[in-house]
């Protein structure tokens, strides 16, 4: 057997809106000589049933982490147009607009933070806005319940699902142009749905990390700040969603620096900004196994787990 060296602590599967189910997602992580790995499923934990089946199966080839991708409401302040977070740009702009930021939670017991999946958007109702728009671009899709049916295993049907359609059939050329033409939040955005309608479920970045704070207790491992340059926050406003999180999550707050799709330089300015902040380090490759780039051979080093499991023992005199 390979020598296990590697973590990962942001991947998705079929559950959600991944194309592997947990165990070809863990099987293939081994592959990858990871060793410690967190199934993160949007706004989904692994009931206790899979993680003791998939614990069992595994055993000793590799640790699996109980954890899960929140959503939360964030009011970013809109106004200020220079989206490079590294700009000197430092203009405070004063109108506000939601923005869905992401957390991944770690934690040594699940069922104290399962009221977390019950968080989830009107999928029906934004597949439905969704379909319409794409018939009005030509492109014909089939409905809600017979997505369903094709993907029986996931509670989060959705654009992915809907691309696979698309490519399947040939109404797109590539695995991504439908994010890239219609749907994507930074594409051409032909057939555009505003998530915002539909996220009445989302509760707001500090209440929802105080709310798992209080249930989780010290079971709680990491709160973990994902992708902070994916929301494309000028740097006034990455400065504040940071001090807000930090603030929220105190100790147990940790950030994505290690991100399977940040170049070198990205990971350099997020150490920097990790650091100033008081933040963990975090990895993941938020894989969801969509396209050939979509990669779980990141090799992030076992050195965050051990850092991170470090913190919290210290925190709660574990020993």
């Amino acid at each position: 057997m390979k020598k296990v060296k590697y973590v990962e602590f942001h991947c998705h599967t079929n559950l959600s809106d991944g194309n592997l189910s947990p165990e070809e997602l863990i099987q293939k992580a081994i592959e990858n000589q990871i060793g410690v790995i967190s199934i993160t499923d949007h706004n989904r934990l692994l009931t206790k049933e899979e993680l003791i089946i998939l614990r069992k199966k595994f055993q000793g080839r590799i640790e699996i982490v109980e954890g899960i991708e929140v959503s939360t409401n964030y009011d970013k302040k809109q106004g200020d147009t220079d989206q490079s977070p590294t700009s000197q740009n430092q203009n405070k702009p004063t109108e506000k607009q939601l923005e869905d930021v992401h957390m991944v939670v770690l934690t040594t017991d699940g069922d104290r933070i399962r009221f977390l999946a019950d968080r989830k958007i009107d999928n029906r109702g934004r597949f439905n806005e969704q379909r319409e728009k794409l018939a009005l671009c030509g492109k014909e899709i089939p409905d809600y319940d017979t997505f369903k049916k094709r993907y029986p295993e996931t509670e989060h049907v959705g654009r992915k699902h809907i691309e696979d359609y698309m490519y399947d059939h040939g109404q797109i050329s590539y695995r991504g142009e439908g994010y890239d033409l219609y749907f994507g939040k930074y594409g051409k955005k032909l057939a555009w749905v505003d998530a915002a309608p539909y996220k009445a479920a989302y509760k707001g970045l500090e209440e929802t990390i105080r709310e798992i704070r209080e249930a989780g207790g010290d079971s709680i491992i990491a709160i973990v700040l994902c992708h902070p340059l994916y929301y494309r926050f000028n740097k006034w406003e990455l400065n504040r969603l940071m001090t807000r999180f930090k603030e929220a999550a105190g100790p147990l707050a940790a950030m994505e620096v290690l991100y399977g799709r940040y170049n070198k330089k990205q990971r350099a300015w997020l150490a920097k900004k990790a650091k100033e902040f008081g933040f963990l380090i975090s990895a993941g490759s938020d894989y969801h196994g969509q396209s050939e780039k979509d990669s779980l051979d990141n090799r992030f080093p076992m050195k965050i787990w051990d850092r991170m499991l470090e913190n919290w023992k210290r925190i709660f005199h574990q020993e």
